[in-house]
Parts: structure tokens; C-alpha cells; sequence
């Protein structure tokens, strides 16, 4: 009794009408939404949720919540709304705002139940228009704390109008908006965004048998048929709830039956709420969302966008949108995805367009003659009849408007007449293709995209082809007996170039030079190449250049010679190269080198490194350069430059400070942060893999964390760790020997805050998070532009000269040595000192003693 005496009440006026009391009383408790009882896979779901409220903080905040139409969002909020309502005095629920906004004075009778519902005030508050109801809005619930959820938003404007800004609201306040697009929740820059996912195997079983059986497990005797249901709704949570209750009570015949029936006709209830989306595209976006759906689900986004690019789609733009939508996801390996749902929905589309006669849709996925109307066609093992199929000019005559061809059909056989007749043709993939080259009078000016493989293949075509779109070649290139004809050159939109394991690639044509766009050589494997072509700075585009030639008696350091052209050139493969003994010259631009495995390579010379770590500055310092390079199975993630090589002889004697294990301390000189001559830091360490480290195919990673110290406490640790890593086995090979990482990071990284002198050492620790490599040792040495520390060549004295070995400054004749000798740090260590014939000179700085 005690405990209750200290509850709270409510304080009822004694001339008060009961029924005014009771709808007091209604208003103060929230209502509780109806929630199916089967919302299996709820509770995590609704634990990230809460998590992201942050209920306990005094801040506004604003909670956005998207995903497919069906995937469940919708449950989802309204389970969240019946958990946390109790802690607000004033809640709101503004159910279907895409479809009321629609409607006469949508918006305006939204904004009225807004306030109505959280001021209480039924309907006595009248508003005139939308704009009194935002000026309403924030007037009378700025100062109160209020828990709003708005579902199914999809315009912009319906957000400006009933939840604009955080400081509409009173301290505590939570927002919650739910959306199928992404891009909304960005643009109203939400303080937190979930994205609902597809339910797991098991609990996308349990919420179909819920439906099906009335029971979490399937039925006897349908386990199978069960699983396959799963699998055609593809786990999407309204697709397992529809077809749960249409084969509720049904007999395993029956289950069968409408399993077939669906593979061709979708469900009406599934398709009429996944469709809203599509219809909210416009026609670029609805064009791309029909071919990736019937030809290009579960392809690299990159080849994708080469060939909707090769439409005139500007696919970047459109893919994003169908991103922003949740219509489609990018998978980590760059892959693009798509609800089977979805995918079904996009088929019955190109189905309706003509019903009764295949050949008149846009799309064609049968062996079917075709008309003028097709755009796209897709032949496959489970498109075509188990005999053989022969495509004849014929039935291709009609399809003038023929834009994608993908054939993966052994089975089907061209004559030796066939001709493509569009003109428009911008991507062929062509599996088993049966013909020699392609033919003759084959219309290329709009091809972005080309693939053929075939064993009767021996040439790509004849004669000169010009195909001013195309951006790649084949990958399996080196099987043609004849390679790049002269006309290449007219591939003035090639970007991509892999000659691959060519083993009579003797020379590559000097035309070559004259691909503007071309960003990516690769020349790896067995080869008779000698040399490259002597006008590589016809190149300014070419960013990846691969070298892993294993060639015999032929030293690749004179084939180098030339690289320093590419003025471009941002990732350099010289690994498994057995005759590289000195990386020439290298280009500024050059951020990323892997000679790993390359026998007796040293490092560029000192004055190609300065030049890269200057351009390196430079480039941050504009905001002209990305943190991330790659290679085909190396990259890094980090600013400045990264370089790999076999053995510790890599390790020029310039860099002094090295320590044993992981970690490593240098001392800073002093005002190094002033110095313009400081330009950064070399962090070099040698790692060996670990004995149990092999594995057929691996992925390595190696972390380098920075952090600066004042002399006082723990170190700061910088934001940005240095990333590289490796998908090569001959790391991990059992003769695997000891490779030098040398990462070059830049002065202009290093953020304002450990700019000053309370900053006095710098520590660099290694890491491997996969724990196939040990770190032996590791290096650290400051790098100035003019460093006597490194100059032991060139030098203007002949007595200086005579003993190169030395570390030495020579300053012989120097107009103004004084400005030099300031610039020497603290942790040089000099033999000599050489200032003859300086007549200038009257006094030596105190510095030099330190």
C-alpha cells in the first residue's frame, strides 16, 4: 500500500463530465496496433532498432527504416510502436502517406492528425493549408516530446510537411519513417538508418509453416515441397505469408500444381505490392531494371555498366537509383542482386506487353523468331529444346532493334550465312559460339560489350572493325591464333586489356599507344614480348599495368625503361618476374608497386620516391586522390604509396631506425610539422607466413595503425589504418620466403590536432588479423626532399666522390648554404660535412650540433 501511495494519479475535477474524463484518460494512453501473432524473427530486428532510438538520450532523433515492398517493414515498426509507446505522453502513427498524399487534401489532413493526435485536441485545431500546418507543427510541438512514426513515405514532400526538422520537435522526441527509398532518408539526413533484410533460411520456414500448417514446422510429407516454396519466395516474409494461406489444407498434388503455375504466372497479391516500386521509376530507370532482371542478375556490377552505358542508360545514375529503391543490392564481390520475386515480376512485364505472341515483346527468353519490337534476347540450357538448334540470317532478319544478345547454348549451331542485322547491338555474349571470326559484315559501332568463347574461334574478326564503344576484349584472348591486328586502334573506348598467358606475344603493334581510354594492361604469364611500345605517353589514361612475364635471359629492368611515360599510372605488377634486378624510373603517380616474389628487386632509386611521396602530397592536398588501389590479387587501402618486395634486401641503407617484432617508436625532429622539406614517413616491415599457413586459396591481409605520442600518456592513435593484402598462394607456398612491405605515408595525412609540438614520437605497430604472417622486424625513417642522409650519389666535389660510402652533405659552391643546413634533422647522422668554395658563408647554424 505503501508503494502504491507513492504512484502517481490523475487529478479528476469534481464538476467534470465522466464521459470528458474518459476521453481525458483514452488520450493519455497509447493505443496499442494490431500485430499479426506470427511475426517470427522479430526480436533482433527490433533490438537494432531500439538500439538506434537511443531512447535514453535527450536529443531529437530521427530513425529511418527501408526495404523491398513485402520484406516486412511495416510488421516491423508496429511491433516497435507497441514496445515504446508507453514512455511518451504523445504518440502519433500516420499510416499509408503515399497513398493518402494522393487524395484531395491529403497532406493537410495528415498534418490535422498529427497535431490531433498528439496535442489531443480532436479535430478542434483547424488548419487552412499546408503551410499553417507546418507552422502549426513546430509551434505546438516544439516544446513537447513526442514519439511520430510515419509509414510509407515516397516523395520528399511529404516529409518537408509533417516532419521537416529536428528542431520541430521537444527534447526526447523520436521520428520514425519508413520507406522503400533510400535515398529519402539521406536526403532528410536521419540519424540513423536501418535496412530491413530477407529472413534467415529457418526463419523464413517457421513463418510459412505458420501459414501453412498453423505450426512453425512443416507437415509430414512435406518437408521438401516446403523448402522449395522457401525458395521460390525467396525468403521474402509477404511471399511466404500469401503462399502459406493459398496451399493452407491442400494436398500434396495440389502443392505441386500451383508450384508449376507459379513459375509462370506470379501471384497477383505479391506482384500488385512489389510493382509499386517499379512504377515509381522513370523510363530510363524501368528500362535498366527490365535487362538487369531478364538478362543481367547475379553479373559484376562493372560489365553491367559497360553495357547499359553502351544503351545510353548512364547506368551509374540508374543503378543507384534501383539501389536507393531496394530493388536491387551490390554483394560484396561487386555482384548484382535481385529478389526472385522481383525478377518475376520484371518477366510478367515484357509477358503483358503482348501475351498471345512472344515475338512482339521487348524481351525474349525462347527460341522463338523475332520481330522488330525485340531488344533483347537470352538463350540458355533451360530456354531451349535438348536438339540441336540452328540459327539461321533468317530469323534474325526482323531485329533491327536488337540491343543484347546472351547465348549459353552448346546445342545451338549458326550457319555459315548468319549475320547480326542490328546495327544498335551494344553487348553479345556468346557461349559455344560455332563460327571462325565474327562475321564479315558484322555491325559493331555500337558494341560496349563482347564475349565469345567457342574452340573453333581463331580470330576476333577480319579485316579493319571499327567498334568505337567496345571497352574490353574477351578474357581467353590468348587462345586466338591471331591477336590484335593493327586496327585496335580504332577501339577508341577499349578501357580494358588482358593478354593473359599469350605465349607468342612477340611485340604489341605501336597503334596500341593510340588507346586513349585504355586504363588497364595486363601482360602476365609466359611470353616472347621484348619490349613496349616507345610512345607510352600516348597513354595519359593508363592507371594498372601488369608485368608478371617470366621470360628467360632477358633482363625486364631494360624493357622498364619507358613506365616513367605513363604519367597516369597508378598500381605497377612486376611480381614472379625472374629477370628484375633495379625498378627503373618509376611515374609520380605511382601508388602502388607488387614485385612480391620477384628474385633480387630492389626498391625504385631514392629520387623516384621522393618524386612519388611529393606527388602523393600534393594530390591530398587538393583532394585530387582515392585511398584505394588495386591489382588483380593485390591491393591497399590507405594514403600515400605501397610497395612490396621479395627478401630484406629491399630495405635501402637509408632507412636507419629499425627495431625486432611488430611495433617501432621513432623520436620526431623538432617543428617537423614546419619544415616544407619534411614530407612524410617511410614504414617499412619484414614478415615471413606462419608455418600453418597454407591453404589452397588464401587472402591476407597486413595492418599498419599509426599513432603519435606526447611523452606523457598512451598514444594517439591516428583515424585511418594502413590496409594492404594479397589473394596470391605464393605467399603461403611451402617455400615461401621473407617479403619487405614499405608503405611511403604522406606529411598532408597527418591530421591539424598532431601538428604542433606536444606531439614528439610516432609509433608504427603491425598486424596481421588472419594471423598467416609473422612480423619479424620493422623500419622507420622520416623522408625530407633534401635529405643528407640519402645523397651519397652525384655530389658536385670530386673529393667527395672518391668515397661514395660515406654519408656525407656536400654543399661545394652553394650560393646560400645556410637555407640547406637549417634543413638538416636531428636524427641524421653525417662522416662529412663539405663546404668548400662557399664564400658566402659567415656562420653555422646551431642545429647542426644537435
Amino acid at each position: 500500500m505503501r508503494e502504491a501511495g507513492k504512484l502517481a494519479g490523475y487529478d479528476v475535477k469534481v464538476d467534470s463530465y465522466e464521459s470528458d474524463i474518459v476521453k481525458e484518460i483514452r488520450g493519455i494512453i497509447p493505443m496499442v496496433l494490431n500485430v499479426n501473432e506470427n511475426i517470427i524473427g522479430m526480436d533482433s530486428r527490433l533490438e537494432r532498432l531500439v538500439s538506434g532510438l537511443e531512447i535514453q538520450s535527450n536529443g531529437v532523433r530521427m530513425v529511418g527504416v527501408c526495404g523491398l515492398g513485402g520484406i516486412g517493414k511495416t510488421t516491423i515498426i508496429t511491433a516497435l510502436y507497441n514496445k515504446i509507446s508507453n514512455q511518451f505522453r504523445s504518440t502519433s502513427f500516420l499510416t499509408n502517406v503515399r497513398e493518402e498524399s494522393t487524395k484531395e487534401s491529403g497532406l493537410l489532413k495528415l498534418q490535422q492528425q498529427l497535431l490531433d493526435d498528439t496535442l489531443g485536441v480532436n479535430g478542434q485545431l483547424t488548419l487552412k493549408n499546408i503551410h499553417e500546418g507546418v507552422k502549426v507543427i513546430k509551434d505546438k510541438l516544439s516544446s513537447k516530446k513526442v514519439l511520430v512514426f510515419v509509414d510509407d513515405i515516397d516523395d520528399p514532400r511529404q516529409l518537408e510537411h509533417l516532419v521537416g526538422k529536428h528542431s520541430w520537435f521537444g527534447h526526447g522526441s523520436r521520428i520514425i519513417i519508413m520507406t522503400r527509398k533510400k535515398d529519402l532518408l539521406k536526403a532528410h539526413e536521419v540519424d540513423y538508418m536501418y535496412e530491413v533484410d530477407k529472413l534467415n533460411e529457418v526463419k523464413a520456414l517457421q513463418l510459412f509453416g505458420s501459414y501453412a500448417f498453423k505450426q512453425n514446422l512443416p507437415g509430414k510429407g512435406y518437408g521438401d515441397l516446403s523448402i522449395q516454396v522457401v525458395s521460390f519466395a525467396d525468403r521474402l516474409p509477404l511471399a511466404l505469408k500469401v503462399l502459406g494461406s493459398l496451399l493452407f489444407e491442400k494436398g500434396v498434388k495440389d502443392w505441386k500444381s500451383e508450384l508449376k503455375k507459379l513459375e509462370e504466372v506470379p501471384n497477383k497479391e505479391i506482384t500488385n505490392v512489389l510493382k509499386i516500386s517499379y512504377d515509381g521509376l522513370d523510363h530510363t530507370q524501368k528500362m535498366i531494371f527490365l535487362d538487369i532482371a531478364c538478362f543481367f542478375k547475379g553479373c559484376h556490377m562493372e560489365i553491367v555498366t559497360q553495357i547499359l552505358d553502351g544503351s545510353g542508360f548512364k547506368a551509374e545514375s540508374g543503378i543507384n537509383a534501383l539501389v536507393d529503391r531496394c530493388l536491387i543490392t551490390i554483394s560484396t564481390d561487386k555482384k548484382i542482386e535481385m529478389h526472385d520475386s522481383l525478377a518475376q515480376i520484371d518477366k510478367e512485364i515484357v509477358y503483358k506487353e503482348c501475351p498471345n505472341e512472344p515475338r512482339e515483346r521487348s524481351r525474349l527468353w525462347k527460341h522463338e523468331d523475332g520481330t522488330e519490337k525485340i531488344e533483347g534476347m537470352l538463350l540458355n540450357d533451360q530456354c531451349t529444346s535438348e536438339h540441336e538448334i540452328k540459327f539461321t540470317s533468317k530469323a534474325f532478319k526482323r531485329m533491327t532493334r536488337l540491343r543484347v544478345l546472351v547465348v549459353a547454348n552448346n546445342r545451338l549451331q549458326l550457319s555459315k550465312d548468319f549475320a547480326f542485322p542490328s546495327h544498335d547491338l551494344t553487348s553479345l555474349i556468346w557461349v559455344g559460339y560455332s563460327l571462325v571470326p565474327l562475321p564479315s559484315n558484322f555491325h559493331a559501332n555500337s558494341l560496349a560489350y563482347l564475349y565469345l568463347k567457342g574452340n573453333k574461334i581463331k580470330r576476333l574478326w577480319e579485316g579493319d572493325l571499327r567498334c568505337v564503344n567496345l571497352e574490353t576484349l574477351p578474357r581467353d584472348i590468348h587462345k586466338l591464333k591471331h591477336l590484335l591486328p593493327s586496327s585496335i586502334e580504332h577501339l577508341q573506348d577499349l578501357r580494358g586489356l588482358r593478354l593473359n598467358k599469350c605465349k607468342n606475344l612477340e611485340s604489341l603493334p605501336d597503334s596500341i599507344c593510340n588507346l586513349s581510354s585504355l586504363r588497364t594492361l595486363y601482360l602476365d604469364g609466359y611470353s616472347k614480348l621484348g619490349k613496349l611500345p616507345e610512345d607510352l605517353e600516348r597513354m595519359p589514361c593508363l592507371e594498372n599495368l601488369s608485368l608478371r612475364l617470366k621470360k628467360e635471359g632477358i633482363f625486364l629492368s631494360d624493357m622498364l625503361v619507358g613506365i616513367s611515360q605513363l604519367s597516369n599510372l597508378r598500381a605497377l605488377c612486376l611480381s614472379h618476374c625472374k629477370k628484375i634486378s633495379q625498378i627503373p624510373e618509376i611515374p609520380s603517380s605511382l601508388r602502388l608497386l607488387d614485385a612480391h616474389s620477384s628474385i633480387g628487386t630492389s626498391l625504385p632509386s631514392m629520387h623516384s620516391l621522393v618524386n612519388c611521396l611529393t606527388s602523393a602530397n600534393q594530390d591530398l592536398e587538393y583532394k585530387r586522390s582515392s585511398d584505394k588501389v588495386f591489382l588483380s590479387d593485390f591491393w591497399y587501402y590507405g594514403q600515400g604509396i605501397c610497395m612490396v618486395v621479395q627478401g630484406s634486401n629491399g630495405i635501402p641503407e637509408w632507412i636507419r631506425n629499425h627495431s625486432e617484432g611488430h611495433i617501432i617508436n621513432i623520436k620526431l625532429p623538432k617543428v617537423w610539422y614546419e619544415n616544407n622539406d619534411f614530407l612524410g614517413v617511410a614504414i617499412c616491415c619484414e614478415t615471413i607466413p606462419e608455418s600453418d599457413s597454407t591453404h589452397d586459396l588464401i587472402s591476407t591481409e597486413l595492418n599498419c595503425v599509426l599513432a603519435f605520442g606526447d611523452g606523457y600518456k598512451s598514444p594517439h592513435k591516428l583515424r585511418q589504418d594502413l590496409q594492404c593484402g594479397t589473394s596470391c598462394k605464393s605467399y603461403h607456398c611451402e617455400d615461401a620466403s621473407k617479403h619487405m612491405w614499405v608503405t611511403l605515408y604522406p606529411k598532408v595525412s597527418i591530421m591539424e590536432i598532431y601538428r604542433s609540438n606536444q606531439f614528439v614520437s610516432l609509433q608504427a605497430s603491425f598486424s596481421a588479423p588472419d594471423r598467416k604472417y609473422k612480423v619479424l622486424k620493422c623500419w622507420f625513417q622520416p623522408i625530407y626532399a633534401y635529405d643528407p642522409t640519402v645523397q651519397t650519389k652525384d655530389v658536385s666535389c670530386t673529393d667527395c666522390q672518391r668515397n661514395v660510402e660515406n654519408r656525407k652533405l656536400c654543399l661545394k659552391g652553394q650560393p646560400n648554404p645556410i637555407n640547406q643546413l637549417s634543413c638538416i634533422p636531428t636524427t641524421a647522422v653525417l662522416d662529412t660535412l663539405c663546404l668548400r668554395d662557399s664564400k658566402n658563408l659567415e656562420s653555422l647554424p646551431t642545429s647542426i650540433w644537435d
